[in-house]
Order: structure tokens, then C-alpha cells, then sequence
């Protein structure tokens, strides 16, 4: 996926807490793009949201939004594709909750 807006030497403005458990300052936000994107969307403030279309392109996320293999809790689904406007059908993240039976209840 394109991600030409990245640069070595620059990084978003988004808080440490939300990348818990790795080390903040090795992050590659070029390089793990998927990760940061997922983690903002399912654990981020509106604000940080805004900070992830400002730092990787609206298009860029939406993209990964649909096409990548991550994990986002169902509310945190709802909203990103309220944001991004797509169907959360749309999604690689629906599809595969929907084979896999939703979870365990």
C-alpha cells in the first residue's frame, strides 16, 4: 500500500499510552503502518483519529481500513467506517469476524 507521505524523520503527534506495549521511541511508522492504524482506531480519541488522517492521507487509512488484516473491536468499527464512510461488509476486519462466528458468545 502506498505510503509515500511518510518520511524517516518525521512521526505523528500521538500519545505514548496507545502504543503500550512497545518501545514508543523505536516505532517505524512507515514501516508498521498497519499496527499504528489499528491501534488509533480501536483505542484512539477522535483527536488522535483526526492526527492519523493528518500524518498517513485520508485515503491511505481508509484503504488499510478495508483491505488489512487487523482486528478492531466492533464499536471501534462502527466508528471508523462512519468516519471513513464505507460499509464495515467492506471490510477484511468484518469478513473475517463473520467466518470465524463473531467470537466465542
Amino acid at each position: 500500500m502506498n505510503q509515500k507521505r511518510v518520511t524517516a524523520g518525521n512521526k505523528p503527534n500521538l500519545p505514548p499510552v496507545l502504543f503500550w506495549e512497545y518501545k514508543y521511541e523505536t516505532i517505524h511508522w512507515r514501516k508498521h503502518i498497519e499496527m499504528v492504524i489499528q491501534r488509533v482506531l480501536d483505542h484512539g480519541k477522535d483527536s488522535e483519529v483526526d492526527e492519523l488522517i493528518r500524518f498517513y492521507g485520508f485515503d491511505t487509512v481508509k484503504r488499510y481500513l478495508k483491505e488489512a488484516k487487523m482486528y478492531l473491536m466492533e464499536h471501534s468499527l462502527d466508528r471508523a467506517c462512519r468516519i471513513f464512510g464505507v460499509e464495515k461488509e467492506e471490510t477484511v476486519c468484518w469478513q473475517r469476524k463473520k467466518e470465524r462466528g463473531f467470537g466465542w458468545i
